[in-house]
């Protein structure tokens, strides 16, 4: 399967795609899917703009809201995480993924799905360890701490994917793993990007809950973005440690790199050039390594793209709902955290027999997969819950002011059997 993996897409869907065109034109063969790695700021109208935590002048709605509103139709498959520039009242509305536009869907919180026989999992947001334990207690109107609270990663989240048993194939994730900057060439990661040298020689630059994700489940690859470099490297998997800091990059404190100005940096190549085909080396074994690949936001002249050939996969763009996945999201549904505290009540909900007999309802009551494969394609059921912008040079509005449901969420629990959680149920919005 050839895949289109991109950055930060920060709204600029139309340079995204128009990049795929360019490199069609110049030979390159056309992909199967485009996996985003988060800042999707999949903005509906200036309301959504409100729930974006970021500098006024980057709240902006740039190309998504015309996606949204039928203007403009995705050419190709594409599948997101989140990031921490997110348009949090819309992400709300699908903890549990769904489409956001034709043909662009988004993971979730967290997620697994199959794309092509291949197993895609993901984490939305950024790591910051002073929430990671609470529950999602965060709903809108935001208050400017829950405004950034709402996109932190949580736990619960992380645990839930570390609990899936088989191999997977690709994660997603905005965030990059703890350390994950010492599996390359770290010394030209701390000349390209200096502000980040002083985490780096402290072995914190990344997000230590993702970094146990990786050890534990230990994808083939791994996708990322947030940090605006393109930059590649190799985890190989020899007992779990993980590596030290490299040695040669210490330098002054600089500002938290959770928080990047979305202007910092220039781009650099430290493999082939954005749209062209990655060469790709297949691992001696499933899990035996895990290949990490970072890449820069949609800016022309930048980074941000990268086409990778899948090893295993079909070619069939066809997305299906992973039944493990399933089950894992029926097993700890009720024991989902809300609460603004900490709360570990939900690990018990993770035992494998608790998921085993979550998948034997699966099976009784959704479909066999092994006999029906056709049961767990994800229906292309969105539909606009909100009035879309009229123009990219909307006014000012409010945030909502209160949660809103999305027919996707019932359709979703529904399926599975269960009760709106943390969630509510989708009632059209007055005018």
């Amino acid at each position: 399967m050839r895949v289109a993996v991109v950055g930060c897409a920060h709204g600029e869907l139309d340079a995204m795609y128009a990049a795929l065109e360019e490199a069609a034109a110049r030979g390159v063969a056309r992909v199967d899917a485009v996996l985003c790695c988060g800042d999707f700021e999949a903005s509906r109208n200036a309301a959504d703009l409100e729930t974006m935590a970021c500098p006024p002048k980057y709240r902006l709605l740039n190309d998504f809201w015309r996606y949204y509103a039928g203007a403009a139709t995705a050419p190709v498959l594409t599948v997101f995480v989140g990031g921490n520039h997110e348009a949090s009242s819309h992400m709300q509305e699908l903890p549990y993924g769904g489409w956001v536009a034709p043909n662009i869907y988004y993971v979730g919180h967290a997620g697994c799905v199959r794309l092509g026989g291949l197993r895609v999992a993901g984490v939305s947001g950024i790591h910051n360890g002073r929430d990671a334990e609470l529950g999602r207690f965060e709903r809108v109107p935001y208050s400017p701490d829950t405004l950034r609270s709402v996109f932190h990663t949580r736990r619960f989240d992380t645990e839930r994917v570390a609990a899936l048993s088989g191999a997977v194939d690709v994660m997603l994730s905005h965030d990059w793993p703890l350390n994950a900057g010492a599996s390359g060439d770290a010394a030209w990661l701390a000349r390209r990007k200096p502000h980040f040298r002083d985490e780096m020689a402290r072995g914190e630059l990344g997000s230590p809950a993702l970094r146990d994700l990786m050890l534990r489940v230990r994808p083939r690859y791994w996708f990322s973005a947030h940090m605006h470099v393109k930059y590649a490297g190799i985890v190989r998997h020899d007992g779990g440690a993980p590596p030290p800091p490299p040695p040669d990059v210490g330098a002054p404190p600089v500002a938290d790199a959770n928080e990047i100005d979305l202007d910092a940096g220039e781009g650099g190549a430290v493999a082939e050039r954005a749209a062209e085909p990655s060469a790709g080396r297949v691992p001696d074994s499933r899990g035996a390594e895990t290949r990490f690949l970072a890449l820069d936001k949609v800016v022309p002249s930048r980074d941000f793209m990268q086409i990778v050939e899948l090893p295993g996969g079909t070619g069939d763009a066809t997305l299906r709902y992973d039944v493990e996945w399933l089950a894992v999201v029926r097993a700890t549904h009720a024991a989902t955290p809300l609460a603004r505290s900490r709360d570990a009540s939900w690990e018990s909900s993770l035992a494998r027999d608790a998921i085993a007999d979550a998948a034997t309802w699966i099976r009784a009551n959704v479909g066999d997969e092994a006999r029906d494969p056709d049961a767990f394609v994800v229906p292309r059921n969105f539909a606009a819950t909100v009035e879309p912008a009229r123009g990219s040079k909307e006014a000012r509005a409010r945030q909502p002011d209160a949660p809103a449901g999305n027919p996707q969420t019932d359709a979703f629990l529904k399926m599975l059997g269960l009760e709106h959680r943390g969630t509510v149920p989708f009632a059209p919005r007055r005018p």
